[in-house]
């Protein structure tokens, strides 16, 4: 009040808009509706007295502000309702659908939710509060799954799951791998031999028990790739020993006869040279020889051989 009536006096001045709006007391708008109504009241006579401050309260209360088409809400008429279905618990993006199909509303989500900001009742917001614990006088714990890994011994693929530990006033989280399956523990601690004692019963035992593997392997907390694994590992030792003791795998073994050796054969010609022969011939290929070598030498004389005198040699006919 006390700034209207300040702002009157200046008025009453002569003072105009824009020197009081500098002022930084009222906008240049404000003054402009505020001089109009003090016009009309007869405020601005400085014969007159200034207004008390029940007046300029009722003042306040009926000058009308001019609101711009563009703050108007498309929702105006719907407020009410939409205020209901909020109460309710009702969505935003539901209570939009309904004005669509119920009331032919063609305007977009934002509008039902920036009147939603403005009806929907105030939720208190969940409070926190820090705890201070001194060290080592609680923790925090959490359990959950962890991913799947290979037991470096069997091959066998197993579950894991981590057990993890923070302390009061302390940082880093400790860790450890829990294994669900306590039979697992057990097969670790075997030796060699046990183990493979171990997954001979496991595999006799799969095969007594007409179920697959999957449901086998279920049953006893194997892994399927750990059973096959250690079935094929045993029939490759049958089949191998089978090799080395059976009989009946020999392969037939044909022995080729042995050639006598043969004498090589020299014939002696009219020249003083040697025909040398080493192959294996007949009789009848060897009379047919001498036959051809005794009929040139009667027609030509003695027969010209080609060749040095080692070596194989050859008649020239």
């Amino acid at each position: 009040m006390f700034t209207i009536r300040q702002i009157l006096v200046r008025m009453r001045q002569g003072d105009r808009d824009r020197e009081i709006a500098r002022s930084r007391l009222m906008g240049r708008k404000k003054l402009g509706a505020l001089r109009n109504q003090a016009a009309q009241h007869g405020w601005l006579d400085p014969q007159q007295p200034l207004p008390d401050d029940c007046a300029l309260a009722i003042l306040q209360q009926h000058r009308q502000q001019a609101v711009p088409t563009q703050c108007v809400s498309t929702l105006k008429d719907h407020e009410e309702q939409i205020a209901k279905w909020a109460a309710e618990g009702i969505q935003g993006t539901t209570i939009h659908a309904a004005l669509v199909r119920n009331h032919g509303y063609t305007g977009s989500y934002s509008a039902v939710r920036r009147v939603l900001l403005r009806v929907a009742p105030v939720k208190a917001p969940d409070a926190t509060m820090r705890l201070i614990f001194a060290p080592g006088e609680a923790a925090q714990v959490d359990f959950g799954a962890g991913p799947a890994m290979i037991d470096p011994v069997t091959g066998e693929i197993r579950k894991t799951w981590f057990f993890v530990t923070v302390q009061a006033t302390h940082l880093p989280k400790f860790s450890d791998l829990a294994d669900p399956d306590p039979r697992s523990a057990r097969r670790d601690a075997m030796t060699k031999d046990e183990k493979t004692a171990y997954w001979r019963q496991q595999v006799e035992g799969f095969q007594a028990s007409g179920l697959s593997v999957k449901n086998y392997c279920a049953q006893e907390g194997i892994a399927v790739a750990t059973l096959h694994y250690w079935r094929k590992r045993f029939a490759d030792a049958v089949q191998s020993q089978q090799r080395v003791t059976g009989t009946e795998d020999f392969l037939p073994v044909t022995v080729a006869p042995v050639r006598p050796s043969v004498s090589p054969v020299e014939i002696h010609l009219l020249s003083g040279r040697r025909l040398k022969l080493t192959a294996p011939m007949d009789a009848g290929w060897l009379h047919t020889l001498c036959g051809s070598l005794k009929a040139h030498v009667v027609e030509h004389g003695q027969p010209h051989l080609a060749g040095g005198s080692t070596g194989g040699y050859a008649p020239g006919f």
